[in-house]
Parts: structure tokens; C-alpha cells; sequence
């Protein structure tokens, strides 16, 4: 996979440029611009999104936790979810069958330590979430 160095030196811009040219940035000449999409499209470069979320603070990412799927509520309601997130740029990480309250603690810790943009939880267990945990979630 071209690094975005790589992409970069073949290109014969800086890394700023071609960040910038992937980003449509007004700054960055359409010629330009277009001969750096090719190059990417052509060498098929894929941008790091653990990078762009460690410079930017966000991950594009959504958490969303379902007891199950197969039900016809929460798949009405994963197919609505994902489909919105998608419209808007976002990836979503689902997670299911989230019965007992150590295994929704361990995905919630999962999502918070991977810096989830945001996180749509149902959970499967009949308790409240602990609030310390919920905080971590800010």
C-alpha cells in the first residue's frame, strides 16, 4: 500500500499538497489537484483514517450496540442507523449480543479507547450503565 510520502515524491509535491488535494483545499491548483487524485487512484492509495482522527479528534467513527439482530425492530433500526451514517461519511462498528453488564462494559471500553465520534447503545442487559463508565464516553 503508497504511503502518502510515496504518493507525494511521484507526485512531486509535498505531503501538505497532496493532503490538501485529497481534501479539496481551494489552496491546492485544480491541475494539480486532478494529476494527484490520478496518481492516488491509480496506485490505489487509501488515506489513514487513524491518522486523520489522531490530527483532526475525530474518528469518523459511530459505536452501536443492539442486544440482537434478528429481530424485526432492531434490524429496521441498524439498517436506518447505517444508512444515515453513511450519507454523512461515517463508519459504523456494531456490536451485538451484549447480555451480561461485563460485556457491554468491554465494548463501551473498546469504543472509547478507539475514540468513537459517538455512541448508540440498547443495551441487552436490564440494569442502568454505570455513570463512571458513561462519563468516559464524553
Amino acid at each position: 500500500m503508497m504511503s502518502m510520502r510515496q504518493l507525494a515524491r511521484l507526485a512531486g509535491v509535498s505531503t501538505a499538497t497532496v493532503s490538501r488535494a485529497l481534501h479539496d483545499d481551494p489552496r491546492v491548483r485544480s491541475e494539480t489537484r486532478e494529476r494527484i487524485r490520478a496518481l492516488a487512484e491509480q496506485h490505489h492509495f487509501l488515506r489513514n483514517t487513524l491518522t486523520q482522527g489522531v490530527l483532526t479528534g475525530h474518528t469518523r467513527m459511530i459505536g452501536l450496540m443492539l442486544p440482537a439482530f434478528d429481530s424485526t425492530p432492531y434490524a429496521q433500526f441498524l439498517s436506518g442507523v447505517l444508512g444515515e451514517a453513511v450519507a454523512h461519511g461515517y463508519h459504523v462498528h456494531v456490536a451485538e449480543e451484549h447480555r451480561t453488564l461485563e460485556h457491554l462494559q468491554t465494548i463501551l471500553h473498546r469504543l472509547i479507547e478507539f475514540r468513537a465520534d459517538g455512541i448508540i447503545c440498547r443495551p441487552g442487559v436490564h440494569t442502568s450503565l454505570p455513570r463512571n463508565l458513561l462519563l468516559k464516553a464524553r
